[in-house]
Order: structure tokens, then sequence, then C-alpha cells
């Protein structure tokens, strides 16, 4: 009972890490460049605050 419990926690919490790092990142992007730390050629799949569907479907089925 307990390994299900883990189990079903760790699935929890993953997909939440998932979906929240897929929603920050084009904010993170964006303050990057803002703050011109950003790499040379570093690129968002789309633009701030809109998730491409790609993503989004990995994090799920992970």
């Amino acid at each position: 009972m307990i390994i299900g419990e883990a189990a079903v926690v760790g699935l929890l919490g993953s997909l939440a890490g998932c979906a929240v790092g897929v929603a920050a990142a084009p904010l993170l992007h964006s303050l990057l460049d803002d703050l011109g730390v950003a790499p040379p050629g570093m690129e968002s799949p789309s633009p701030p605050g809109r998730c491409s569907r790609p993503p989004r479907s990995v994090s799920v089925s992970v």
C-alpha cells in the first residue's frame, strides 16, 4: 500500500512539474531576453504565454 501511494504521489508531482515547466518556459525566456543574458540564437518554441501542443501532450503521456 505504501509503494502504491508513493507511486501515485510521484506521478502527480511529475505531472504538476511538467505542467509548470511548460507554462514557465516562455516566461523565463522573455525574462532572460529582457535582461540581455539569453544566449545567442536562443528561441522559444511558442510565443510567451502560449503553450505549444507537443510539450503538453508529452508531459501528460509521461
